[in-house]
């Protein structure tokens, strides 16, 4: 696997997992009558803080993506 694909699967992981909350409060508002109230007191109860383990994975996406340009910068250099 490549440098830039793992850089990738990071990150996409990183916005999948930030995703789920309001995945799960729009399912869960979903499941009774839906109104605007209703929907509205439900996503008040959502963190929406940003989990030091997201934004660790979206800086490791960041840097495989970085590592993984500069080294088919090189390769490419190189074979010039």
């Amino acid at each position: 696997m490549s440098k830039r694909t793992t850089g990738a699967i990071f990150i996409s992981t990183s916005f999948i997992i930030y995703s789920l909350k309001y995945m799960t409060t729009a399912i869960f508002a979903g499941s009774h009558t839906m109104s605007e109230e209703w929907f509205s007191s439900v996503y008040s109860l959502i963190d929406r803080q940003i989990p030091p383990f997201e934004i660790i994975l979206i800086i490791l996406g960041v840097g495989y993506l970085i590592w993984g340009e500069f080294e088919e910068g090189k390769r490419k250099m190189k074979d010039k």
